[in-house]
């Protein structure tokens, strides 16, 4: 083999080791980049979970709370304290703080048992009077995954819109009412509350509409309060009962 052969040869040789060596440099240099990506979004999603364990041992540890709380104050309302009850007052035989429901809601109010506290605070302001505080309680109250809180809620807000003379907006929220109960006398009773507040507000259409469904509801017991009270309203409304 010449000479010039054998320098080409060597020439090859070096030539694909530098080769390889840049595939390597390379390869390693991906690895790296790729390699801390990974590395990353693996520790984003560790963090994740357990952001996600914190947040649901300090919901759980909220619940708790927020119940026990309400556990003690709740008596109050049965024997007619709404102000102690929406206060709160000097500790218990037992050394425990008394937490006003007012407190509860406020400090509560994203969870269910704060939605609970929210529409109990509102009840016991209603019954001081005090209407106008009532309303965001209430309104709070109404995202409440209890189908009887949703109901107790929209029936306040529409017994201060009716205070208010905001016949519409009563209307509204007690077809909202009646929208959380199976068939019962109070949901045959909200829906005529809703056609009375809509006549009051002369809108004739929809309070016709809650009218018969009263009476589509009640159509094997006609002497039913609230089908009475619907063929009354279709009566002033000129209209006839059938259904």
């Amino acid at each position: 083999m010449s000479n010039r052969e054998e320098y080409n040869e060597e020439n090859d040789i070096e030539s694909m080791d530098q080769d390889i060596e840049s595939d390597e440099l390379a390869e390693t240099a991906k690895i790296k980049k790729y390699g801390s990506a990974i590395l990353g979004i693996v520790v984003l999603i560790v963090l994740a979970f357990a952001g996600l364990n914190y947040m649901q041992d300090k919901e759980a540890k909220e619940l708790e709370e927020a119940t026990i709380k309400l556990e003690r104050v709740i008596p109050l309302l049965a024997q007619g304290q709404y102000q102690a009850a929406l206060e709160g007052g000097s500790p218990q035989a037992n050394g425990q703080p008394l937490v006003g429901l007012r407190q509860i809601a406020d400090s509560y109010s994203s969870i269910e048992a704060g939605k609970t506290a929210s529409f109990y605070t509102a009840k016991a302001m209603v019954e001081l009077g005090n209407t106008n505080d009532a309303i965001s309680y209430f309104q709070n109250a109404t995202s409440s995954e209890s189908d009887i809180i949703k109901v107790g809620s929209h029936a306040g807000l529409a017994m201060i819109n009716e205070l208010k003379s905001d016949w519409v907006a009563a209307a509204d929220n007690y077809v909202k009412a009646s929208a959380n109960l199976n068939y019962t006398v109070k949901k045959t009773q909200y829906l005529y509350f809703a056609g009375n507040s809509y006549e009051k507000a002369g809108n004739t259409s929809k309070s016709e509409e809650m009218y018969r469904k009263v009476l589509k509801l009640n159509a094997k017991n006609t002497s039913d309060e609230f089908s009475s009270l619907s063929r009354a309203g279709l009566n002033r409304l000129g209209m006839e009962f059938e259904l």
